[in-house]
């Protein structure tokens, strides 16, 4: 995860979003004029013009030339660099957010599956002993969860590139980094089984043995059953805050 200084037109593109997810300025509501929005952050207009443009490029704000800066409609417009703002910074309602979170790790289990049938169909026993390795050294990871998440990442980011596929590669990358950030911000999330290390050499195993069908069934459940203890901390937080 990158460590890196937000600038400032960050920051303010950051406060924007964060009053449009959550209602605070409406679908349709125009904007102050740049003049006022400078003064209110503090700024100077090149500064603030560079957060809009990072506004308009998330699809949140449309500028027309006479109508100025107009809020457009999230939910219809939105796209997925909106998943990790939309969860942290409360936006919509709490069983939205859980909904979103729950229908992105549906979609990773399902994008994953996919990825596992092409690994052992054509992944190379150079490439499943190399993820064997990061599985060692996850397995050694055991008692840092920070670590566990980020080798995690790396195994199926190596499996990714295993399946020879751009379009699995592309679409995990804009899936999982979503997630990603999510998850650490809130570390309560994270969860890896007693065995969560032994369901990847059984997974592996499949894939040597050329059963694709297994390998994709196994990893399934795998991840089926991690999320679904995730959940129940999101639910469980859910209920707390209603």
């Amino acid at each position: 995860m990158s460590t890196q200084r937000p600038s400032i037109a960050d920051e303010i593109a950051k406060k924007l979003i964060g009053e449009i997810l959550r209602g605070e300025i409406a679908a349709g509501d125009k904007l102050p004029p740049e003049r006022e929005l400078a003064v209110r952050f503090n700024t100077n207009r090149n500064t603030l013009r560079e957060a809009l443009r990072n506004l308009i490029t998330m699809k949140l704000i449309t500028a027309r030339q006479g109508d100025g800066l107009r809020v457009r409609d999230f939910r219809k417009t939105g796209e997925w660099t909106l998943v990790p703002y939309f969860i942290q910074m409360e936006g919509g309602t709490v069983d939205e957010r859980v909904q979103l979170l729950e229908d992105i790790m549906r979609l990773r289990r399902m994008l994953i599956g996919d990825v596992v049938r092409s690994l052992a169909r054509q992944g190379t026993e150079d490439e499943i002993r190399e993820i064997r390795v990061l599985v060692k050294r996850q397995r050694a990871s055991k008692n840092d969860s920070k670590a566990m998440v980020e080798t995690d990442l790396e195994i199926l980011l190596a499996m990714v590139d295993a399946s020879g596929s751009l379009a699995f590669k592309w679409v995990f990358n804009t899936v999982v980094q979503m997630y990603l950030e999510i998850v650490f911000a809130h570390p309560g999330f994270w969860y890896f089984s007693d065995d969560y290390c032994d369901k990847y050499d059984t997974i592996l195993d499949a894939c040597e043995a050329r059963d694709a069908q297994r390998a994709a069934e196994i990893i399934g459940k795998h991840f089926e059953e991690s999320d679904s203890t995730i959940l129940e901390a999101i639910y469980a937080l859910r209920d707390l805050t209603e």
